[in-house]
């Protein structure tokens, strides 16, 4: 469409839903953390607001600075 910027459009293919199911599968069958508390944090991140999410982060440079 004129004016329009393209973009490009991804699909999984049948190799790359089986190699997911396989992942997923060993991921339930081991009884181990898989998830960081970043990435838990991450996936929920629409929760928090704009203002606490630049906070948060600008937090995490702070912390990496004192050890």
């Amino acid at each position: 469409m004129e004016g329009k910027t393209s973009r490009k459009v991804y699909y999984i293919t049948d190799n790359g839903k089986l190699a997911m199911e396989e992942k997923i599968k060993h991921i339930l069958s081991v009884n181990q953390k898989q998830i960081s508390s970043f990435d838990l944090a991450m996936a929920n991140i629409q929760i928090l607001n704009h203002n606490e999410i630049i906070e948060c982060l600008e937090a995490i440079e702070i912390n990496r600075c004192l050890y």
